[in-house]
């Protein structure tokens, strides 16, 4: 530990290479992920403690997604208040994880 703190106090710290695993998708995809050692990691943590209360003062209150006390489900709350008691008709932009491999195409493309 004390030779990544002399490292990173001179800026001569240099991220490890990272490791890449394939993990099955289904039954004949695969997704590759790359991961960080440990040391990196601890790196990663470290910066993100240092700059994320500076940054997040930066975000509207209604920015929800990799923010600390937020996350999906409050996303949807939100939402749902803000249709039903504030009766707003609006268009969101947002990432749902598979959503084009699981909807109705048929359905789609008729509207």
């Amino acid at each position: 530990m004390k030779e990544l703190s002399e490292q990173l106090l001179s800026y001569h710290y240099i991220p490890e290479p990272y490791q890449e695993i394939k993990i099955p998708k289904d039954d004949s995809e695969f997704r590759s992920l790359s991961l960080p050692t440990i040391r990196d990691k601890i790196v990663q943590q470290a910066v993100k403690d240092i700059i994320e209360p500076m940054l997040d003062k930066e975000f509207l209150g209604v920015s929800y997604a990799y923010r600390q006390n937020k996350g999906t489900a409050k996303a949807i709350g939100r939402v749902s208040h803000v249709i039903t008691n504030e009766k707003r008709e609006w268009v969101t932009l947002c990432d749902i994880d598979s959503y084009f491999d699981t909807i109705h195409h048929d359905i789609l493309f008729s509207m």
